[in-house]
């Protein structure tokens, strides 16, 4: 729960941040389509409770998101983002105690919730910022072993994200978008492990992401 208590704290102070700064500006800019891919950097967090146990996970990965999402206009400099993400990571769990050494392949359909802040504008750049929360769906999971130690993960995730770009102005149509994204897990993906004498496992995905795109 820190976590989130942590992640609605930023949301607060940046977009209390962001009314200062555009009190005095309105940037008007269209509705439209955005079609990014991302390279990402994938983190997981891996813990116990009680928190005894002897796993550890290799728990930095690069993977990658394709995100396609609409821009819908609310007020002054204000836009609501939604659409669809598609995403591939992998993780690991070892413990020399119960000889495992496993990899895990996911996949997921994100749906993702955010608000859209314009917050700058110098000559075609238009700066924003963009919070939100998302909710996955897995959609694919495969192992490296014929008998893994963990036999399933929860099928949603539930995340939010903070995420800080620009558009540049191309034409009257269209813009190249580049932005730079941090998304943190909120719930544990493990749902069970065919040892059930050993404590409970955590893991919660935390992901950076450089966002390159076009808004049509």
């Amino acid at each position: 729960m820190c976590f989130i208590k942590r992640f609605v704290f930023l949301c607060y102070l940046c977009f209390a941040l962001n009314s200062t700064a555009s009190a005095h500006s309105i940037f008007l800019f269209r509705e439209g389509v955005n079609i990014n891919i991302a390279p990402t950097i994938t983190y997981q967090r891996l813990y116990s409770k009680p928190n005894n146990s002897s796993f550890i996970s290799n728990n930095i990965f690069a993977s990658c998101f394709f995100f396609l999402s609409y821009d819908f206009f609310l007020k002054k400099n204000y836009y609501f983002n939604t659409g669809l993400c598609y995403r591939f990571h992998r993780i690991h769990l070892q413990s020399e105690k119960v000889a495992v050494d496993d990899n895990y392949f996911l996949q997921y359909i994100q749906v993702p919730f955010s608000l859209k802040a314009y917050i700058l504008k110098h000559q075609n750049n238009i700066f924003f910022l963009q919070i939100g929360p998302a909710v996955a769906i897995n959609t694919y999971f495969n192992y490296n072993k014929p008998s893994p130690f963990v036999n399933k993960i929860v099928p949603f995730e539930l995340s939010g994200s903070v995420c800080l770009g620009a558009e540049r102005m191309l034409n009257n149509n269209s813009a190249l978008y580049i932005a730079l994204q941090y998304q943190m897990g909120f719930t544990n993906i493990l749902f069970s492990t065919k040892e059930k004498s050993i404590p409970k496992l955590y893991l919660k995905n935390n992901f950076a992401s450089l966002f390159i795109g076009l808004k049509f």
